[in-house]
């Protein structure tokens, strides 16, 4: 037997299947065979993972691209600090209206931008195709009523299935000159009936009760107060709770899939919990930061998000629900301020919500889920890469180790350990949250769709090597 490429002595986490000594097949950047160690196969690229776990490829399903730069600006960085990391897909929400960077002016936000024939879909796919490392596809967000009527034409003509809901953001005092939000509950209530009759469709919501930040942020700032706890106390817990209750029971009424974004707390979990109790089709997003970060966190202003750092105790819920399963993939919501962006004035009110992610999803879970927590090696697969492909329908071209899947795959030593530093990471962005942080478990090598992208840290293949990815 022969092949193209293949990798000799690793273990393969395999999700839902387990973790198996077995020899890896490529050809054509498929996996052709999944073959046992004294296997007679010929190949001219043998990769010696000898000692070394074989996961499949991440996937990020929550990216914000194009957020402090442009597109053709930010996405050569972001995607291969993703890469180095062992990202091989992100699905990305555009940041400005329709497929449009953020940089786009909108000119009046309480009026509708013009509707021009694809949204700028062709525009958007072709400055991912010219610089991005990795396999990418699309949300949309449904922002008005003329954007909830052109769903068909999103799934059939840009072979898009998932769509964004901000519950938060809607009044004006908290809209942005290049944000267009026009959401309002029957807006929510109304697509989730279309999208439950599409096949493959699904609703992403960010969920907080705009009235109530409405009412607290002003109140909080007033006060003088400072800092995260601030933060956390402006957009507060039973703001996301209300509004993640909202959003389930919509999707309930309508049945339509329903994924929660970022939940970030105790009472969120709580509602989220008993939803899926009632056999709802929901699905929960948890983030690194607001596993790891609390109120207290050290890094400060530098962590401050949108839903907040919450508790040390909203913090341990939300391990607890990664454990038991009701959290089912692990994202970074990346937005990739730069640092002179990202602090603003140096104090909680004026700096950005942003900053980036996909690089260290892996490592992170590795190291504080699996040897600081002892998670199973395949869940941490699952929660990284299988669940998020399976929700969004990438599967099985994506998110496994199966013969016929892309022979995406990350090359991990369980026992490296790395120091964060931007200059590890190599993005667009110039600091990291996890700055200083010891991280034990790292990827090596990654592949995507058979070739090297990443070996020991550095981009070796031929840059914007990645691919849109159609879902219908």
């Amino acid at each position: 037997m022969k092949c193209e490429t293949l990798i000799k002595g690793g273990k393969a986490v395999i999700p839902k299947v387990g973790i198996h000594d077995v020899d890896i097949c490529i050809d054509h950047g498929k996996i052709t065979a999944l073959v046992s160690r004294d296997s007679q196969i010929e190949s001219k690229n043998v990769i010696d993972a000898a000692g070394k776990y074989i996961f499949p490829g991440v996937v990020d399903p929550h990216v914000h691209w194009g957020y402090s730069g442009t597109v053709l600006e930010e996405v050569p960085g972001e995607s291969r600090a993703a890469a180095i990391g062992g990202c091989t897909t992100v699905i990305n929400y555009p940041v400005g209206y329709d497929f449009h960077d953020r940089f786009v002016p909108i000119p009046n936000p309480d009026d509708p931008p013009s509707l021009d024939d694809d949204l700028g879909f062709a525009q958007y796919k072709s400055d991912h195709e010219k610089t991005s490392n990795i396999d990418f596809a699309f949300h949309f967000k449904l922002a008005d009523e003329a954007r909830m009527r052109r769903i068909s034409n999103l799934v059939q003509e840009m072979g898009i299935t998932s769509f964004k809901f901000y519950m938060a953001y809607t009044e004006k005092e908290f809209r942005r000159s290049d944000i267009y939000n026009k959401y309002t509950d029957t807006l929510l209530y109304d697509s989730m009936g279309a999208i439950a009759k599409i096949e493959k469709g699904i609703c992403c919501v960010h969920c907080e009760n705009s009235q109530m930040l409405n009412y607290f942020i002003p109140k909080i700032q007033s006060s003088g107060e400072q800092g995260l706890s601030a933060w956390n106390k402006a957009r507060p817990d039973i703001a996301e709770a209300e509004a993640t209750n909202r959003a389930l029971f919509f999707g309930e009424m309508t049945g339509c899939p329903t994924y929660i974004v970022h939940l970030t707390c105790r009472r969120s979990l709580d509602v989220f919990s008993r939803y899926r109790l009632r056999g709802n089709k929901i699905y929960g997003e948890a983030m690194t930061h607001h596993l790891l970060h609390s109120i207290d966190s050290p890094v400060g202003i530098l962590v401050k998000n949108n839903p907040p750092i919450r508790t040390q105790a909203d913090c341990d819920a939300l391990w607890g629900a990664v454990i038991d399963g009701r959290i089912d993939t692990i994202a970074s919501d990346c937005c990739a301020a730069r640092l002179a962006e990202k602090r603003g004035k140096g104090d909680i009110w004026t700096a950005s919500a942003a900053y980036p992610g996909p690089a260290t999803n892996l490592p992170l879970m590795l190291s504080e889920g699996y040897h600081k927590r002892g998670i199973d090696l395949v869940r941490i697969a699952e929660l990284t890469s299988y669940n998020a492909a399976v929700i969004f329908h990438l599967y099985p071209q994506k998110g496994t180790i199966m013969v016929g899947s892309d022979a995406d795959l990350a090359i991990v030593d369980l026992n490296l350990e790395q120091t964060v530093t931007p200059e590890l990471l190599q993005g667009y962005c110039d600091y990291s949250i996890w700055t200083g942080w010891k991280v034990k478990g790292w990827p090596v090598m990654t592949l995507l769709r058979g070739e090297t992208l990443v070996q020991n840290g550095r981009l070796i293949a031929k840059q914007n090597r990645g691919k849109y990815l159609r879902r219908s």
